[in-house]
């Protein structure tokens, strides 16, 4: 293990923890960081099934719609308002999703020799 690394590391650690002092959390934050571990580690192994089943390609094309989705579901819940800039951003990535999508289908009904 090399000590460039770890030299700053643990002198970072040593000032967080002179500055903050030590303590131990409420059951509640212990409670509640297990679970958000617990769905973020179930959403990581659904998305490494994701690139096992569907390739590297349409995974990531899926998680390109995640801000998408995030800003359509602000708009329906909050009613934020979608700005032109975030409504041209949504039409082309929703475009190069689909152009992906179609390219990668064309792709896989091609016959291989």
């Amino acid at each position: 293990m090399k000590y460039t690394t770890l030299i700053p590391a643990l002198t970072f650690l040593y000032l967080f923890i002179y500055e903050t002092g030590l303590y131990w959390p409420q059951s509640e934050g212990l409670i509640l960081s297990l679970i958000s571990g617990t769905f973020f580690a179930t959403g990581m192994m659904f998305y490494h099934m994701s690139v096992r089943k569907y390739g590297p390609i349409r995974t990531a094309n899926i998680g390109y719609t995640e801000p998408l989705l995030v800003l359509v579901f602000g708009f329906m819940a909050y009613s934020d308002a979608i700005t032109l800039t975030q409504g041209l951003g949504v039409i082309m990535v929703a475009i190069a999703s689909i152009t992906i999508e179609r390219r990668q289908l064309i792709q896989d009904t091609a016959p291989k020799i």
